[in-house]
């Protein structure tokens, strides 16, 4: 079988890892999918492989503003007050594979605060908690031109750059991976 991505032992279990930075297995079926020349059993090898490895953890990140309280709070889920997007759908946290993807998401949301820097966290999350985002599947099928889209969590990472997670992330599953200025560079502490 392929290996798919760099699988790390940490001392609370196996963290699977697919920042392109890290391991470009996923970003390849990613840019396969987007030139329209993915197969149906390369998604379906993916979906084999996610199945196969539920109870480990997977890497994800998430990017907002540094106004919020992330580590003492957690990753909160979205609700009426707190939707960046009229897509979100209340009660999910929302996740990308890709850092560089989650701090375009919090650049897009936060685009109007200017005295506040985006936080890119990294998010250790079980694979069975990850859940497709029906919400970029959408814009996928709708915009993208491509009906044919399914609505597994394959098709959610391979497609959408993403996933969501139902309830809140607790403080000690996050760290920080980078924060970042208005403009997407790094501030220098």
């Amino acid at each position: 079988m392929r290996k798919w991505i760099n699988i790390v032992s940490e001392s609370f279990g196996t963290v699977i890892n697919f920042d392109p930075q890290v391991n470009t297995m996923l970003f390849d079926l990613d840019v396969k999918a987007h030139s329209g020349t993915i197969t149906p059993q390369e998604i379906k090898a993916f979906a084999s492989f996610l199945n196969s490895h539920k109870m480990d953890f997977i890497r994800m990140y998430h990017g907002t503003s540094s106004a919020h309280d992330i580590m003492g709070k957690g990753l909160l889920p979205t609700s009426a007050s707190r939707a960046k997007s009229i897509q979100s759908t209340a009660g999910y946290v929302y996740l990308a594979y890709d850092p560089n993807s989650a701090l375009t998401f919090a650049q897009m949301a936060y685009a109007g605060q200017y005295n506040s820097t985006r936080i890119v966290y990294a998010v250790d999350v079980l694979v069975k908690r990850l859940l497709p985002d029906h919400d970029q599947l959408y814009n996928k099928r709708m915009y993208g031109g491509n009906a044919d889209i399914g609505n597994t969590l394959a098709h959610s990472l391979i497609y959408g750059r993403g996933a969501r997670v139902r309830g809140k992330i607790d403080p000690m599953q996050v760290h920080v991976w980078g924060e970042f200025d208005r403009n997407g560079d790094p501030v220098k502490s």
